[in-house]
């Protein structure tokens, strides 16, 4: 009896002791995910409309930033920003769900929305026109001829605004008039809107 607990403590003690095989997990490594490399001026279509690449998207990045130069609806003025337009509600509800709102990223909180002054002066030459000692405009020179075809109001406040007094006909918003090679500060009557989108590349 003796002898045979004494085994079973050597053999459960030998089965704890023995090397365990090694055992090796082979990681599955994936290969980084590309995209095609789109540049300012390249045109995509979107619903049989064209639509221009208005900054460069590398082969890493899964969206590109395109703006609609046909778009044809207007505005009354440009005295309000852009966060209080009508114009907003539809570009964010019926006018979205048209080209695709599962389509679009979100970029700074926004799936659609208006070009930025910043994004204007990386595809044009911009030059401020003194008006007075507060108020100015920019004269615009070209880089590409197509840039001639944006015409829009833009999300960049006019930074002088709030120096001038109520009665004031500035606008809240710079506009650019792409035609006449200006951005504008002080535009009355209806005006040109177009909208800007980021759109997922695999659906292009």
């Amino acid at each position: 009896m003796l002898f045979l607990i004494t085994l079973n403590i050597y053999l459960l003690i030998k089965r704890n002791t023995e090397p365990k095989d090694e055992i090796y997990i082979q990681k599955e490594i994936k290969e980084p995910i590309t995209y095609k490399e789109y540049f300012i001026g390249d045109i995509i279509i979107i619903n049989d409309e064209e639509w221009r690449v208005i900054k460069n998207s590398s082969i890493n990045e899964d969206y590109v930033t395109l703006i609609n130069t046909n778009y044809t609806r207007k505005i009354n003025n440009c005295f309000k920003k852009y966060i209080y337009l009508t114009e907003k509600k539809y570009f964010e509800g019926e006018y979205l769900n048209k080209i695709g709102k599962d389509k679009t990223k979100e970029i700074y909180g926004y799936k659609i929305r208006l070009i930025t002054l910043e994004e204007y002066d990386e595809i044009v030459e911009l030059t401020i026109k003194e008006i007075d000692e507060i108020n100015y405009n920019y004269s615009v020179k070209y880089k590409e001829d197509w840039v001639k075809e944006i015409d829009t109001l833009t999300m960049t406040d006019v930074d002088f605004y709030y120096d001038l007094n109520d009665n004031s006909k500035t606008c809240i918003s710079w506009y650019i008039q792409g035609n006449i090679r200006q951005v504008l500060s002080n535009k009355e009557g209806f005006i040109s809107i177009q909208p800007v989108i980021h759109y997922l590349k695999e659906y292009i």
